[in-house]
């Protein structure tokens, strides 16, 4: 485990926001808010590229801060299957259902499916956010059925129905 590897580890406090909240750098910022004053130094760890918004709110609050790539991101290819689903599915008139977990996502998702079947029909989809930061990004792309919700099975299940 990383955390054997660093010398200080066991003097650490570990934060993490509630499970049932909805993810970001925000909502981790309001869980350590009450510990900001006495924090000296922070590790986030995070994929190789993302947002600093966090670090720079820590550095501003005069946290020494640290950061460690656990983690990369990258585009995954479409299964011929899965494009072949995607089509079938536009054909039959069913309205999808889009659960996207980062901002960086949603240009993914336009650039890969756009291709693949007519973007009327993806722009109909019903778009669960899992933080509106991406909500707003999903909008701007031209999806006027966003909803925020945590990304759990039961939540999807009820944004799903209530729709």
């Amino acid at each position: 485990m990383i955390l054997a590897r660093i010398p200080t580890a066991a003097q650490a406090t570990l934060f993490a926001p509630d499970h049932d909240a909805a993810g970001g750098s925000e909502v981790l910022w309001s869980t350590l808010q009450p510990s900001i004053g006495s924090m000296r130094r922070a590790l986030i760890l995070r994929a190789q590229h993302g947002r600093e918004w966090l670090g720079e709110r820590l550095a501003q609050a005069h946290v020494t801060v640290e950061t460690l790539a656990v983690y990369t991101r990258r585009v995954a290819t479409i299964a011929p299957a899965a494009a072949a689903s995607l089509r079938r599915w536009q054909q039959q008139h069913v309205t999808p259902v889009l659960v996207v977990a980062s901002s960086e996502a949603v240009d993914v998702l336009v650039s890969e499916l756009d291709v693949i079947v007519d973007s009327a029909w993806l722009r109909s989809a019903l778009a669960l956010a899992a933080h509106e930061r991406i909500a707003v990004r999903l909008r701007s792309a031209g999806f006027p059925r966003v909803m925020v919700t945590t990304l759990d099975v039961e939540a999807i299940r009820k944004a799903t129905l209530a729709q």
